[in-house]
C-alpha cells in the first residue's frame, strides 16, 4: 500500500550510456528494481556518489511485501 502523500514517479530507461533520472535527481530517495536490474541500481548509486548526492534506498520488487507480482511495500 502506498502512503498518502508519497510521490511515485516512473522513468523510462532510454539509453544505457546516459545517466538515468534517478542518478541525476538529488531529491529522489528510493528506487525499486527487480533482481535482474539490481546491478543497475548499484551503478546509479555510484553515479550519485560522484555527483555528491546521497545514495538511494534500493528496494527489490517481487511480491514479498505486496499482493502481486512486482509489488513492493512502500
Amino acid at each position: 500500500a502506498l502512503r498518502p502523500g508519497l510521490a511515485v514517479e516512473a522513468g523510462a530507461l532510454r539509453d544505457p550510456n546516459e545517466p538515468t533520472q534517478a542518478e541525476l535527481d538529488p531529491s529522489m530517495h528510493a528506487i525499486v528494481v527487480s533482481e535482474e536490474t539490481m546491478p543497475g541500481a548499484h551503478a546509479i548509486n555510484e553515479g550519485r556518489a560522484r555527483r555528491g548526492y546521497r545514495p538511494l534506498e534500493v528496494r527489490q520488487g517481487g511480491g514479498r511485501e505486496g499482493t502481486g507480482p512486482g509489488s513492493v511495500g512502500l
